[in-house]
């Protein structure tokens, strides 16, 4: 009975939302931190400050994500524990992300080709019970800058990720 409850609950927040009109959330990127490095990929916590101006905030039970750079995995991860985005105030989310050493090179060749990068990232959310899948494709146009800054640093990473495998072996 509890999760029939809680399911009309959602149900009706939903329906009085969409009767009274309902604003997107704006997502702000703060910055990101290394959390561990292994030998064959590093732990990444990205953090983000989601502005919800509705009025009923929104319980995310679990969210998973992926993304790809062209048909290559790059990255993955699911949030710790549910998240709360509170209503008409801004929530601090962490998103744990996991990237292989292999999809770092990947995006540095990319890079150095001067192409752009066709990206997807995909993934599913969970609320009260319900799954909801999403998926967004784009391309991510490379500034000339970095293009300029990454011709060359090829070996360099290269011979970075192979003294760090050598550390891990010790």
């Amino acid at each position: 009975m509890r999760k029939t409850g809680n399911r009309l609950s959602l149900i009706f927040a939903l329906a009085l939302t969409t009767i009274l009109g309902c604003s997107a959330p704006k997502i702000r990127y703060r910055n990101v931190d290394l959390e561990r490095i292994t030998l064959t990929d590093s732990q990444w916590m990205l953090r983000f400050t989601v502005t919800n101006p509705n009025m009923i905030g929104v319980p995310i039970d679990a969210l998973h994500y992926a993304g790809y750079i062209g048909d290559e995995p790059i990255a993955e991860g699911t949030t710790r524990g549910g998240v709360l985005i509170r209503g008409s105030s801004d929530s601090e989310v962490n998103l744990p992300i996991s990237i292989p050493h292999r999809a770092v090179l990947a995006i540095t060749r990319a890079a150095q080709s001067g192409s752009d990068l066709p990206y997807r990232i995909r993934g599913s959310v969970q609320i009260i019970g319900f799954t909801i899948p999403f998926e967004n494709k784009g391309v991510y146009k490379i500034p000339p800058e970095m293009k300029d800054s990454l011709r060359g640093k090829k070996e360099e990473l290269k011979d970075t990720l192979l003294r760090s495998k050598q550390l891990f072996k010790r």
